[in-house]
């Protein structure tokens, strides 16, 4: 693999909000954040029945499900894997990067429910240490006035679809990773420029 590609972005669909919910499918991606480069992909659905023996699923996030598109409904049917072979993949996948960056939407979900499940599952610590785990939202935080977050999906791809939801992430997190490396040299009054969907190939 590209030896420039030392990091993964990760999404994961959940039947709830808190660390310990049941987790019916995992995308991650590696990439490289100074070209936007996309490396290998992992994408993979659990059997909803098999995720919920290891996570508390919670109404509001259910109810959340039968209100989004049928495309996106798509993530909780039709799997047949077990959380337990769906996580031991994702573990051999991850160790594909060489200790990779980990990357989630937020510092306390994608990330922190996948340590929670490999402990629950398979009574082991997640495949990553947790001084390479690294947050979007903080990134978008510090890329503020340089680069403007789309607001949603506009074409291409399925708002959470696991792996489709990576793919955007990347794409916008690469254009605010190089702005602020190259943010130096940026007058304080620049406008943010809008960046929509063509940018990140979707």
């Amino acid at each position: 693999m590209n030896a420039t590609l030392r990091n993964m972005m990760v999404d994961i669909e959940t039947l709830g909000k808190r660390p310990n919910s049941p987790v019916v499918s995992i995308g991650a991606c590696f990439f490289d954040p100074m070209t936007g480069e996309i490396g290998p992909e992992f994408y993979r659905k659990i059997d909803m029945v098999d995720a919920m023996r290891f996570g508390v699923a919670d109404g509001d996030t259910i109810r959340w499900w039968l209100k989004q598109e049928k495309a996106a409904q798509l993530e909780l049917t039709g799997a047949k894997e077990t959380l337990e072979e769906v996580l031991l993949d994702f573990g051999r996948f991850y160790n594909k990067g060489k200790d990779a960056a980990v990357w989630g939407n937020g510092p306390t979900f994608d990330v922190t429910i996948l340590e929670y499940a490999y402990h629950r599952c398979l009574g082991k610590e997640a495949p990553w240490m947790f001084w390479n785990v690294r947050d979007v939202r903080t990134v978008v935080q510090l890329a503020e006035g340089l680069v403007q977050k789309p607001g949603a999906f506009t074409k291409g791809g399925t708002a959470h679809n696991a792996l489709d939801d990576c793919h955007f992430q990347i794409g916008y997190v690469s254009k605010m990773w190089q702005a602020l490396r190259g943010a130096g040299s940026a007058p304080a009054t620049t406008k943010a420029p809008v960046v929509d969907d063509d940018d990140f190939g979707l």
